[in-house]
């Protein structure tokens, strides 16, 4: 299989897809194209977290490191939110299903902004470093077929295994002789890179400044002058910035904060991304657990009132949802057929009666972290009402952790919000792969199984396959979604082009791109 760019650059043209809100607030979703003419200059001011590994090499990267050094560091892919994939530093690929692997063919006359070629040993060095830290699992081996030709032999063919290339921090490329030059340690605290922006400074816990690269390979780019990153996680510090204009533009969490933000009377885009479903995880493993009956599954769904858990604690940002995949996901569908199972407690109550629990049960219901718990109390409530007598065990992480990822729980409900990832199956694999070891508590059924596997090894990303895993997860009730969450990127409206929230995770930007029109 051949796979070329078709994505082309164009600099008069700018698409985003943003929830617009203050004095022509708007809480709906929509993608507009505008005819522009990108302006040159200025600095883009961002807030965004610290870093916690490396800064400058990709096979330490911890966290959302990555964020912070995708000025200077590219991919040989991007993703699109919808889970397409586009050449970047790589202008083709060949897949071979067979053995598997994929062979990149580069741009060629692309530099690191030390003066030195992009090219398969650049590539080949990089990945061999994540290989060997054990970094990506995906990976296999790496060998350089010719100066702009290189091949990765995969552990396994899976359509995920192609995102390892794009919006992932291990799929970057930084400058070999800067590492072999200064060391590892000093990666740490300083980056090489292709990209459209040199580092000038890193002050930990405080800023990074970044200058253009006059000679950065795509022609016309980049339109600012420089970006700063400004060290900073606190809402009320951020929020305060925003007001005082010292920043730009920072990601807060879609709710409250949102709906605060979109208060202030600043001429702000609120971007939104639609990006986790935060869903009940039942014991079905466990024969003697009542969950492992579908019709108690059906009855703890019936009894939840999602409406009003989302207006009332989403203040009109959060969507009750019907399917595990969020409405701004591509595996999210707008025709679904199956069972809906809207708030009815009577329904809940027949249901449990059938089930041979009239009177209901005792149960745990685990947060999971400190937010989920107004979600948590509410649910509770509602459980309460129809007899299911159930008692918050509000864990610290580390506890919570060995429930999702050790040895499993019982005779219990967690709260999870599952991330929804560009490529859907992503989510499916992170979560509920056979193999994993994530929610050992939850039965993996045959039925599951059996999409499961359709959907994440066809050879290319199947939407239809995709909802097919949804399907079977909703008609059986073996997941119960509670309420849609992500994250929200308020924005001045003089920022263009940013992509903020647009790519394939929420931390990738096109910095590249982004312009000032003022």
């Amino acid at each position: 299989l051949l796979v070329s760019s078709c994505s082309s650059e164009s600099t008069t043209t700018s698409t985003t897809k943003t929830t617009a809100v203050t004095s022509t607030t708007s809480t709906s979703t929509a993608t507009t194209t505008t005819a522009v003419t990108p302006k040159k200059g200025g600095i883009l001011r961002v807030n965004t977290s610290g870093v916690t590994g490396s800064l400058g090499w990709p096979a330490n990267f911890t966290g959302a490191d990555v964020g912070k050094a995708q000025p200077a560091l590219e991919s040989l892919l991007r993703q699109n939110w919808d889970g397409s994939l586009y050449p970047w530093l790589a202008t083709s690929y060949d897949i071979n299903y067979d053995e598997p692997s994929v062979t990149f063919h580069l741009q060629q006359g692309v530099k690191f902004t030390d003066g030195t070629d992009f090219n398969a040993e650049a590539v080949k060095f990089n990945y061999d470093s994540v290989i060997t830290k054990k970094k990506q699992a995906f990976w296999k081996s790496v060998s350089v077929v010719d100066t702009y030709t290189v091949k990765i032999v995969l552990t396994t063919w899976s359509n995920i295994a192609m995102i390892s290339f794009a919006d992932t921090g291990t799929a970057c490329v930084a400058s070999v002789k800067a590492y072999q030059d200064n060391g590892e340690d000093w990666t740490n605290t300083h980056v090489v890179g292709t990209g459209a922006f040199k580092l000038v400074s890193y002050e930990k816990d405080s800023k990074i400044v970044w200058t253009k690269n006059d000679n950065y390979w795509k022609p016309g780019l980049p339109y600012l002058d420089g970006i700063e990153l400004l060290i900073t996680s606190d809402y009320q510090t951020n929020k305060n910035m925003l007001q005082a204009g010292e920043t730009d533009s920072f990601s807060a969490e879609l709710g409250k904060q949102a709906d605060e933000l979109s208060k202030l009377g600043l001429d702000l885009d609120v971007i939104v991304q639609h990006q986790a479903t935060y869903s009940l995880i039942p014991d079905t493993k466990n024969a003697d657990s009542p969950y492992a009956n579908k019709l108690v599954r059906e009855a703890v769904e019936y009894a939840i009132n999602k409406e009003a858990i989302a207006s009332g604690l989403g203040y009109g940002f959060w969507e009750a949802p019907y399917q595990i995949p969020p409405k701004d996901n591509s595996a999210y569908n707008p025709n679904y057929s199956g069972t809906v199972r809207k708030y009815n407690p009577d329904k809940a109550r027949e249901l449990l009666k059938l089930a041979g629990y009239p009177n209901g049960f005792k149960t745990d219901l685990v947060p999971g972290m400190a937010k989920n718990l107004d979600t948590a109390t509410a649910i509770k409530s509602y459980l309460d009402a129809v007899g299911i007598e159930t008692t918050l065990n509000n864990m610290d992480t580390a506890a919570y952790m060995q429930y999702r990822s050790g040895d499993g729980w019982h005779n219990a409900l967690l709260i999870e919000p599952l991330a929804a990832f560009g490529n859907y199956n992503s989510t499916w694999n992170y979560y509920f792969s056979p193999t994993g070891t994530q929610f050992r508590s939850w039965t993996r059924s045959e039925a599951f199984l059996k999409v499961f596997n359709a959907s994440i090894l066809s050879h290319d990303l199947d939407i239809s396959l995709m909802r097919a895993v949804n399907d079977e997860i909703m008609e059986e009730c073996s997941l119960i979604p509670v309420h849609e969450g992500g994250a929200s990127q308020p924005t001045y409206k003089y920022v263009k082009g940013a992509g903020f929230l647009q790519r394939g995770f929420p931390i990738y930007w096109n910095a590249e791109s982004a312009w000032l029109d003022k």
